[in-house]
């Protein structure tokens, strides 16, 4: 399926909005001294970054995947990630026929 110029024009600018509220929720934690806040703001200000590019083609969602987990464990947050990504997998399977 051939992506439009519209649809990557949308997307864009939903994952620019979400930006906005991570950057925002990033000063959040930083004031607040809430290295969660903080952390997930900027490792998740990143896989917006990623999708952006796996919805025009240039990278997979695979990828999308590893630069998650790589900048997780450069946070030091990778025991969440990897959690949270096991218990999202494992409610997609509940969810198959």
């Amino acid at each position: 399926m051939q992506t439009t110029d519209s649809e990557i024009q949308a997307n864009r600018m939903i994952l620019q909005a979400i930006r906005v509220a991570l950057r925002e929720l990033k000063v959040v934690g930083d004031t607040s001294r809430s290295s969660v806040i903080f952390h997930l703001s900027e490792l998740f200000i990143g896989v917006t970054e990623s999708l952006e590019a796996a919805h025009v083609g240039e990278i997979g969602y695979d990828t999308v995947l590893d630069r998650l987990r790589s900048r997780a464990s450069e946070l030091g947050i990778e025991r969440w990630v990897d959690h949270n990504v096991a218990e999202v997998h494992r409610m997609f399977r509940e969810r198959m026929p």
